[in-house]
């Protein structure tokens, strides 16, 4: 699992709604006092691969983008 700080500014449930809509990519908000400052993404067996993290950066980085974030 790896914990991810939402930038100051950026909608952390557009971003993921945003994943998962465009991209078939399902990663979570934080949990209790973390909840809309952190992402949860899961990294673990098949997905561990780099070809897979490169793909999850890539959409992340469009739905950034998207927000008119610049990343």
């Amino acid at each position: 699992m790896n914990a991810v700080r939402v930038p100051d500014g950026v909608d952390d449930g557009a971003v993921i709604d945003h994943l998962l809509a465009e991209y078939d990519l399902e990663i979570a908000s934080g949990l209790g006092d973390l909840e809309g400052d952190i992402w949860r993404i899961g990294c673990m067996g098949r997905s561990a691969h780099s070809k897979n993290v490169e793909y999850v950066l890539a959409a992340l980085e469009a739905a950034l983008a998207e927000q008119g974030y610049e990343v």
